[in-house]
C-alpha cells in the first residue's frame, strides 16, 4: 500500500492534534496547585506514556476542576 498524499496529510493532522492535546494536558497540569487521587509528575508521566488516553484521564480523574487558577 502506497500512501497517498491525502493520507499523509491525515497523519500529520492526527499528530499535530495529538501532540496539541498532550501540550495543553501538561501546561494545565503545569499550572495547577496540586491533582487529585495522584501526585503531579504521576500524571504527567501517564499523560505523556498513555497518550492520548492520559491525558483524558487527567482530565476527568486527576483534574481540580474548583480551583482558583
Amino acid at each position: 500500500m502506497i500512501a497517498t498524499p491525502d493520507h499523509v496529510l491525515v497523519l500529520i493532522m492526527a499528530g499535530v492534534l495529538f501532540v496539541g492535546w498532550d501540550g495543553f494536558c501538561l501546561y494545565d497540569l503545569a499550572r495547577a496547585k496540586e491533582a487529585r487521587f495522584l501526585p503531579k509528575w504521576v500524571w504527567a508521566i501517564i499523560t505523556l506514556i498513555s497518550f492520548p488516553l492520559g491525558g483524558i484521564l487527567y482530565m476527568l480523574i486527576g483534574r481540580d476542576w474548583d480551583r482558583d487558577v
